[in-house]
């Protein structure tokens, strides 16, 4: 990525965390036990604070939070340069800087006071249990307080609250509450099982009383968070929770070294598969839960890291049916192949596929095979710089440029034509292992055929509404456990055969339409004249919702004279709509792809065929376009 596309990029980052908070409330006090990050280094001063007044800052009265004193966020704030320097941590994290605007706003948020902390972050005990979300001028926070109970009266109240950016969406905001909540629960059984909250509270208080002590008799202003930070496992914790949402967007961390927190804030790690594109897509939940509704056992899986990387990053109770998955994931098989080879259910593979998918760990694909076409991907980063074009070298010494073996792909090509049948078998599978690599790093778009009902008449709609309703009222095409049988590839070519993927079990749904009045025997009957065959089809289009004027224009074609064709084509035509690809058609319907491009050039007067990706399945790339 360019680094005017990063700093836009950070600037429009709505996931990046502004601050951690662990805040505590008892009969005695409420009192911030931890922040982070909780100084800035007087060397970035004239980035986040200028002569002139600011004109955000936030004034705090006395009747507000009791105090002796006005605070306000333009005063200055005391530190040292022993103090953690958010540069340094920033610089950390990203080879990129971080843009002004976050860095003012991190300011702002580290310049309220404690104390100011301690008020806002308390919360009645009704209001425990519960999501807690409080907007502060351009600052919004975020946590799941919660209680717990000491003999039959004392209590403590924590709340482990995050800042975010006041315009961050809901969706974030509650990935965000979502983590509070799973810290929260992990403390609270900690507490229940060890006393481990009590004992780290008790550990911050006596650190923030020495440093007070401390500062008092020496006049010398020290932060007692590095004190903590050095001390407590907790604050190290949340330290590592709030880098590792800065720069990933994966947590894992495990408190107590006992309980474990995984969580993903998937907005920002799918972005971030995109990195060295020109341009990252805002990528919502809903854009992933689209994508995994459209999932079906045709599709693939094609992972987007080392298979033993994601293994060793897997916990050490993950699921053994998830581990085979990861074993057995190949691009050139559908997830009904998976299923067998793995020994697992298809819903349980359907589970599994999708939390990869969810974690940015893997993508949905069509599997290899040699009718699949691609395209180059319409941002793939093309410059003689990107860090692509390097790692392309890496992978694949001694084979042509990326840039040379992009060129390729500027026009569509299908992988037939892409293999030369003479090249020796090594040279084939280096082919395959080029085109999956290109796959992964988003340089490549499938493009799949779909299918247009065009009438001849000009009176005549492109596609009736009749035709939308009986597709809108279709049963789901997916299938359940018992609809799948095992799908057998064919060996004799470096890529599956085509139809032996998309064809779906002998049992599959279709829309099988017939005459009311004559049956299927009678009308193939050669003793039937063209009229009769004629009167009989007209009544076979009438039946799947086609008007006159398209019926008219349909029964012009001359293959509409074959009435096997005519019912082969009424079968298919709620399909040809431009919503269902060729391989969906196949496998829905149970029809190979010969006899489906068959009917299609039979029948090329009234249908048109264009290309274009599958966007029902693409959580990143076809935002893009």
């Amino acid at each position: 990525m360019s680094g005017e596309s990063a700093a836009n990029a950070t600037k429009d980052d709505e996931t990046l965390p502004l601050g951690v908070f662990l805040v505590k409330s008892d009969s005695k006090e409420e009192k911030l036990l931890f922040r982070y990050p909780y100084a800035i280094d007087d060397t970035n001063r004239p980035l986040i604070q200028t002569n002139k007044p600011n004109k955000y800052a936030i004034i705090i009265t006395e009747d507000t939070f009791n105090s002796d004193e006005t605070t306000s966020l333009d005063k200055p704030i005391n530190k040292t340069s022993s103090m953690l320097s958010y540069s340094d941590l920033t610089s950390s994290i990203s080879n990129q800087s971080v843009n002004t605007t976050t860095n003012e706003t991190i300011a702002k948020v580290i310049g309220i006071t404690d104390n100011s902390f301690s008020n806002l972050f308390a919360v009645n005990i009704k209001l425990c249990g519960q999501k807690f979300e409080l907007k502060l001028n351009d600052i919004r926070f975020v946590g799941h307080p919660m209680v717990l109970t000491f003999g039959q009266k004392e209590l403590l109240i924590f709340n482990v609250v995050f800042a975010l950016k006041a315009n961050a969406s809901h969706d974030v905001v509650n990935c965000y509450h979502e983590l509070s909540q799973k810290i929260a629960i992990g403390l609270h059984f900690e507490e229940n099982r060890c006393g481990y909250l009590s004992a780290e509270t008790k550990l911050m208080v006596a650190l923030h009383d020495e440093v007070t002590a401390m500062t008092e008799d020496t006049m010398h202003d020290e932060s007692p968070y590095k004190l903590i930070l050095g001390k407590s496992r907790l604050a190290k914790d949340l330290k590592k929770v709030y880098e590792s949402l800065s720069s990933t967007g994966l947590v894992r961390v495990r408190l107590n070294r006992w309980i474990e927190v995984s969580f993903c804030l998937p907005q920002k790690v799918h972005r971030l598969v995109l990195k060295n594109h020109s341009k990252v897509p805002s990528i919502t939940l809903q854009n992933i839960h689209n994508c995994l509704q459209a999932l079906r056992p045709y599709h693939a899986i094609l992972l987007l890291v080392d298979t033993q990387e994601l293994l060793d990053s897997l916990p050490q109770d993950a699921s053994p049916a998830f581990i085979r998955i990861v074993r057995f994931a190949n691009p050139i098989k559908n997830l009904v192949e998976l299923s067998a080879d793995a020994d697992i259910t298809l819903t349980q593979v359907f589970h599994i596929v999708s939390q990869l998918v969810y974690w940015a760990k893997a993508t949905i694909i069509y599997p290899l095979c040699e009718h699949n076409v691609y395209i180059i991907h319409p941002l793939a980063p093309t410059s003689v710089d990107s860090p692509l074009v390097e790692q392309f070298e890496e992978k694949f010494p001694g084979s042509d440029n990326l840039l040379k073996y992009l060129s390729k792909f500027s026009l569509s090509m299908s992988l037939s034509q892409l293999r030369n049948p003479m090249d020796p078998h090594f040279q084939q599978v280096l082919q395959v292992q080029i085109v999956v690599w290109l796959l992964k790093n988003r340089l490549l778009l499938e493009l799949h055929t779909y299918v247009y009902l065009v009438p001849l008449s000009q009176s005549a709609p492109y596609i009736t509404q009749r035709i939308s309703q009986s597709q809108s009222d279709r049963p789901n095409s997916s299938l359940t456990i018992t609809d799948v049988d095992v799908i057998e590839f064919s060996t004799g070519s470096s890529f599956p055969s085509e139809d032996s993927l998309a064809t779906s079990p002998p049992n599959a749904t279709s829309l099988q339409h017939s005459s009311k009045s004559t049956s299927e025997d009678d009308l193939s009957s050669p003793k039937f004249s063209a009229s009769i065959v004629e009167d009989s089809g007209s009544a076979l289009l009438r039946d799947i919702g086609l008007s006159q004027n398209e019926i008219e224009s349909i029964l012009r074609v001359p293959a509409a004279k074959n009435i096997e064709d005519l019912k082969l084509f009424a079968r298919l035509c709620p399909y040809f709509n431009g919503r269902h690809h060729l391989e969906d058609i196949m496998y829905n319907e149970n029809v190979r792809r010969g006899q489906l491009l068959a009917l299609i050039d039979k029948f090329r007067d009234v249908l048109f065929t264009c290309q274009y990706e599958d966007v029902s399945v693409s959580v990143n790339t076809g935002m893009l376009v």
